[in-house]
């Protein structure tokens, strides 16, 4: 009785309202609305090859809702939110690659603090994966000798500059669109 109470007045203080189209919902468990998480579209997962030197995929067409959790995701740095992001990356990576594991997760972060959500990203990427996450940016790094490495992103036309003065031995690049 206390815990229906205490719903309905959760209810009423913070309506259940869809991210994205703002139609109330039956219950505040989801972001999304049903309609609105049928609109969600992951990205058809290849791993495209860039002149030899890194292999890149998106996980997201940047269409519809998702754009809409993402821009909540990057401006309040929901850590929630970035767990959802972290299980859908995860998810399309495990679809891209028949050897699932890599040595580390390294978000590129541009100086801005904006891009701290990127780094709850990876950091939630790396407990989905059991691997450690790097948060340094990666072009003042040393090489560290490892085999493969996952750089996370949130657009892969922000990388194109940067990853060019990176030298690994097997890079790959997922972004989030």
């Amino acid at each position: 009785m206390l815990k229906y109470s205490l719903q309905s007045l959760s209810n009423i203080l913070f309506p259940p309202i869809c991210f994205y189209c703002e139609e109330m919902m039956p219950t505040n468990k989801f972001l999304l609305c049903s309609s609105c998480q049928k609109k969600i579209q992951l990205s058809y997962p290849t791993i495209e090859d860039h002149e030899n030197q890194y292999k890149f995929a998106a996980v997201f067409e940047p269409v519809g809702p998702i754009m809409s959790l993402y821009r909540r995701m990057k401006l309040s740095g929901q850590i929630s939110l970035c767990k959802t992001f972290a299980a859908y990356m995860v998810l399309q990576w495990g679809f891209l690659n028949d050897h699932f594991f890599v040595d580390e997760i390294v978000p590129i972060l541009s100086s801005k603090i904006k891009d701290s959500y990127l780094l709850f990203l990876a950091k939630e990427m790396g407990k989905i994966m059991n691997c450690p996450v790097r948060s340094m940016n990666p072009i003042l790094r040393k090489n560290r000798n490892h085999t493969t490495i996952l750089y996370i992103v949130d657009f892969l036309d922000h990388v194109e500059k940067k990853i060019q003065k990176i030298d690994q031995k097997e890079i790959f690049i997922l972004s989030i669109f």
